[in-house]
């Protein structure tokens, strides 16, 4: 219900839409006019108390105080701010501030009532606020002092002097330098003066004190603000004396146990009770080819995720159940190893021990399989003991050579098959390998026992017992005779492809793989059978590869031509390398290609140092850059405001003070003062951004939640200018960038469209966001777009970034704001580029990576 009393258009609004309750009562108490800020305050509609008495819905407590306050009201006194509580609608009881006034001419009491809920909580916890503050810095065990912007102390608390013994008179309003070592001086007041400027700084202070002699305090000051300024820095000294001799003895015993871990032959490592690696030694990256710097501290079964639910997560498990060792050999199929492993439990979690018996469990089945399929083998076996007596030949034997078992059996097999042609060089090669106790191919000339020349080919291998001692020799011999010859040259290339340390493959003309060299399984990791029938490209590239040289180089392979070139390929466990290849094609009859002989080299530490040398050139180019920024600043920005000054203060010294030039000149003075004032804080604005972008901290940031900050900030002047925006944001988009860098982009950016927009148009601005890859890594596009005045990119040239460089006149400003935009945007490792066209509009384009 309106107020009645005033005819005013205005003040009838300002009662309406007042968050005040505006009302009048008659003498009696009986509510006249209310207006809709009864609502808001108490819950009821000015409709539901007009005809009733104040006395229904205040709080019993206060309503004799009350009636005598309207006494006195009525009386013709003026009370003000008195308080009162009322109950609201549901019942919770509302603390009210009143102003009230008696009419005679409208025989009515005319009161204004607000609602102090929030004052009060706000005040109750600010002196909950202050009282807890004070108690913790009384009470800290911590020494606490705070200094002034002068560096003088101005309060301590009661563990300060405590712990230095000194008076108060000796301590307040003095500098920290009348307690503090001598040594210790010149850090302090070095950290108070960054602590000034807003940076926190820690620091340890080491102080000999008189009864607990040398003591070590961690010590950190920080910046005190009030409203933006900082008014003074606060100290805290926590000591670590205990922590750091401790830290100190066990970093002793640490260096020593590592010195042992080191050491051992044995891979070795252990894990926490939550399955956490807390120690790697060598060896077990060297087995495992892994690097533990990457996977210190994180849980095992989600590095090895493989493994989880196999033998090795049932017996570490199992281990840890029980509590007791756990020894068993089983294959690790990531790596094709076979792994002996002893794992100890203990209250602090596994300790375990490995080490690779693949070569020793390769022999083992292989010796398991020859057993199987001697007796029936076309190829001749031979059994001998440990000293080479024959123990066992099967029937191919028989067959081949003409000798029973019963002749052979009990001697050695040279006896038996060497004549004069065989080779003695061979048979002290054979002697040789088989004292060496590892499997060995070789091709000898034997005899039959009619007689007739033969060729074989051998492969001997030794079985060993748990030990590693001999205990038989299985020899397996392949007739070659009618391939000796033909072979001989073959047998050469293929005994120097298998023995090179570069990679080797034969594929056939659809470039499928028929055979890779051990050179090719060391280096990438795939075995033989992994790979047969497969191409190269399937299984060595990923989505950097770039085999763009390859395919032009394809003609000239096809016309016979060997080719070369540098390609970027991935291993088996996804470690990237790069190879240098060389191609060479096989013709058959009729000029047909039948295979490729492709033989690669490991490149990889030659390109790493191609690219660490293109970075350091990035690096040396940008602080070139810089350095000239710099220089152009001295030469121009500053030179002139100097040179200016330096030419007024002379001109004042001849002048006399109440020359009308004098003030003219003093007034210039001021002006170049402040140019050189502007300048400086540039300078320092720049090299504060470099001075922190190599330990500039970046994290996952949601894009989104940056832009809507920033549009906020700007709500009231897009209002205001009439203006539109248009978000194309990707949805859940994240970017690795510094909150604070980027939400500076943004701001310098829209600030940049708002400032030079067009005068004949209203400012249209477009925001997308979208992810795409580039140069193998997934980057975010930031465009920013506007249809502004513009500028014109010939004249701009290169220089839009640049500092102190301006391209519209009429708009004040200084030319730093797309410097520090960009020098923001490389901090965190990307890259920003501008389209403009004079009177159309600008883009903006920045890169961050994801």
């Amino acid at each position: 219900m309106e107020i009645e009393q005033s005819k005013s258009p205005i003040w009838l609004k300002f009662a309406k839409v007042s968050l005040d309750m505006f009302c009048a009562l008659d003498e009696n108490g009986t509510f006249i006019h209310v207006n809709e800020a009864s609502k808001g305050l108490l819950g009821y509609d000015p409709e539901a108390l007009i005809g009733r008495s104040f006395r229904e819905f205040i709080h019993p407590d206060f309503i004799q105080v009350t009636e005598q306050i309207i006494v006195k009201i009525l009386q013709g006194s003026t009370p003000t701010n008195f308080e009162n509580y009322y109950y609201h609608k549901n019942r919770e009881t509302i603390p009210i501030l009143w102003s009230a006034k008696w009419s005679e001419e409208d025989q009515l009491m005319f009161c204004v009532a607000r609602n102090l809920k929030e004052q009060k909580k706000n005040k109750l916890k600010l002196e909950e606020s202050e009282e807890r503050y004070r108690a913790f810095f009384e009470n800290s065990p911590d020494i606490i002092y705070l200094e002034n912007s002068s560096g003088l102390v101005t309060e301590v608390n009661q563990n300060f002097y405590k712990e230095f013994e000194l008076a108060q008179e000796d301590v307040i309003n003095h500098p920290a330098s009348s307690f503090l070592p001598a040594n210790m001086v010149s850090v302090s007041e070095l950290s108070l003066q960054e602590a000034l400027r807003g940076s926190t700084m820690r620091c340890d202070l080491q102080i000999q004190t008189k009864n607990k002699g040398q003591r070590i305090f961690d010590t950190i000051k920080f910046p005190i603000k009030v409203k933006g300024e900082i008014i003074a820095v606060q100290t805290i000294m926590k000591e670590i004396t205990p922590m750091v001799e401790a830290y100190q003895t066990i970093q002793q015993q640490a260096t020593k146990l590592n010195t042992i871990f080191e050491s051992i032959t044995d891979a070795f490592f252990t894990l926490d009770t939550n399955w956490n690696f807390t120690y790697i030694n060598a060896e077990f990256d060297a087995i495992l080819k892994t690097d533990r710097t990457q996977i210190i501290g994180k849980n095992i079964w989600n590095i090895f995720t493989d493994e989880v639910g196999k033998i090795f997560y049932q017996q570490y498990h199992l281990a840890a159940v029980t509590g007791k060792a756990v020894h068993f050999e089983a294959f690790y199929a990531k790596c094709n190893l076979w792994i002996e492993v002893k794992a100890f439990p203990s209250s602090e979690g596994l300790s375990v021990y490995f080490n690779d018996i693949t070569e020793r469990t390769k022999i083992k089945k292989e010796n398991e399989k020859l057993s199987l399929v001697a007796s029936r083998t076309t190829n001749s076996v031979i059994i001998t003991g440990a000293q080479g007596f024959i123990e066992w030949v099967n029937d191919s034997f028989v067959k081949i050579t003409g000798y029973t078992l019963q002749e052979v059996i009990g001697k050695k097999p040279g006896e038996v098959l060497q004549g004069p042609e065989t080779e003695l060089e061979t048979v002290k090669r054979v002697r040789q390998k088989l004292r060496e106790k590892k499997p060995f191919t070789e091709e000898i000339l034997n005899y039959k026992k009619s007689g007739e020349k033969f060729w074989m080919f051998l492969e001997i291998t030794p079985v060993l017992d748990e030990q590693g001692e001999v205990t038989q020799f299985v020899a397996i011999q392949n007739n070659i005779t009618k391939r000796k010859k033909e072979g001989e040259e073959l047998a050469k290339l293929s005994l120097v492809a298998s023995k090179t340390n570069n990679s080797v493959l034969i594929v056939d003309k659809d470039w499928e793989i028929q055979w890779v060299n051990e050179g090719f399984t060391r280096l990438f990791g795939y075995s033989l059978p992994e790979v047969l029938g497969k191409r190269p490209h399937d299984i060595l590239s990923n989505s950097k590869t770039d085999e763009s040289k390859y395919h032009t180089l394809t003609p000239k392979l096809m016309r016979g031509e060997p080719i070369s070139f540098e390609i970027l390929n991935v291993k088996k466990d996804g470690e990237e390398i790069w190879v240098n290849v060389d191609i060479t094609s096989i013709f058959q009859e009729g000029n047909i290609i039948k295979n490729f002989i492709i033989v690669q080299t490991d490149i990889t530490a030659l390109k790493n140092s191609q690219i660490e040398l293109s970075v350091l050139s990035q690096d040396l180019y940008r602080k070139n850059s810089d350095l000239q920024q710099f220089t152009y600043i001295v030469s121009h920005n500053l030179r002139a405001p100097v040179a200016n000054a330096m030419g007024i203060t002379d001109a004042l010294t001849k002048l006399e003070k109440d020359n009308e030039l004098y003030n003219i000149y003093l007034s210039n003075l001021t002006i170049s003062i402040k140019q050189l004032d502007n300048v400086l804080w540039d300078m320092n604005t720049i090299l504060g951004i470099r001075g922190k972008s190599d330990t500039l901290e970046l994290e996952k940031v949601e894009v989104i939640t940056i832009i809507n900050q920033v549009v906020s900030f700007y709500q009231d002047t897009f209002t205001r200018i009439n203006a539109t925006l248009a978000l194309d944001v990707e949805e859940g988009i994240m970017v690795i960038a510094n909150k604070a860098y980027l939400y500076s982009v943004l701001y310098n950016l829209f600030s940049n469209a708002i400032k030079y927009k067009a005068d004949d148009r209203n400012l249209q601005m477009q925001v997308l966001v979208h992810s795409t890859v580039g140069k193998g890594e997934k980057v975010a596009v930031f465009t920013i777009s506007d249809n502004g005045s513009g500028f014109d990119m010939k004249r701009a040239k290169n220089q839009v970034f640049n500092l102190y460089k301006r391209f519209h006149n009429k708009q004040e400003g200084r030319g730093i704001g797309l410097f520090l935009t960009k020098t923001h945007i490389e901090a965190m490792g990307g890259t920003i580029e501008v389209e403009s066209q004079k009177g159309i509009g600008t883009t903006f384009k920045f890169y961050l990576k994801q």
